[in-house]
């Protein structure tokens, strides 16, 4: 899969990416190295750190790692924000405005690993990244934010923490309300309901209960809005 998605990136209209997986453009099964192919295209392709300076309309590739990033429990540091922020210097100069999507990508293998640590730092990491977005958003008055998912990982819950009674009438356990206890139920995907969180204008659109794939139609009716 991760191979095909860096073929089908070569064919796509992006104008900028940045994350990691250098390994699935140029140590391919196939024998093709799509980091040629990417700056045949006219990318300035970098794969050790985000440039000091981006100008548009020159295109942007960053892949900083040969599979994953590392996660934020190991030192990734803001690169998330960061990126997010440059993305948006870049794609702004744009007269004709800018689509940008943003993943915290392993907020999901941090709910399979069931492993409550790494799910909360990479939630804190993508907060991050869209109070860029808002901040961004805020200044120009005229961008839509929108926050969501395509599935919760986990069956995650934020439970009350069980200590040792005081109370023998108790059976010895009690639950402490005054501080958490993360729990899983699973360490697939769950059909837990997911929030869908939006600002700006057309926002308004977003409220309610749908289907995931009427995500992509409100974001096109949002696009196509004159403004």
């Amino acid at each position: 899969m991760h191979e095909e998605i860096a073929a089908q990136l070569v064919g796509s209209e992006v104008d900028y990416f940045a994350g990691a997986g250098s390994m699935f453009f140029s140590n391919r099964k196939d024998g093709y190295n799509y980091l040629d192919s990417l700056t045949s295209k006219g990318f300035n392709i970098d794969t050790v750190e985000l440039s000091s300076e981006v100008h548009f309309p020159q295109k942007y590739g960053y892949l900083l790692a040969p599979d994953a990033m590392p996660k934020m429990v190991e030192g990734r540091g803001d690169f998330l924000p960061r990126a997010t922020r440059q993305a948006i210097e870049y794609l702004s100069q744009d007269p004709d405005g800018f689509f940008l999507m943003v993943e915290g990508s392993q907020i999901d293998w941090g709910g399979h690993e069931n492993n409550s640590e790494y799910l909360i730092s990479e939630l804190i990491d993508f907060d991050q990244a869209i109070g860029v977005g808002l901040d961004f958003a805020e200044k120009d008055q005229n961008t839509l934010v929108i926050v969501t998912a395509d599935h919760e990982t986990g069956g995650f819950t934020l439970s009350a923490r069980i200590i040792q009674s005081a109370d023998t009438s108790m059976m010895g356990m009690e639950s402490d309300y005054d501080s958490i206890s993360p729990t899983f139920s699973t360490g697939g995907h769950s059909a837990t309901l997911i929030p869908v969180f939006a600002w700006g204008p057309g926002s308004d659109e977003f409220s309610g209960i749908y289907q995931n794939t009427a995500i992509f139609d409100k974001m096109m009716s949002a696009v196509n809005s004159p403004q």
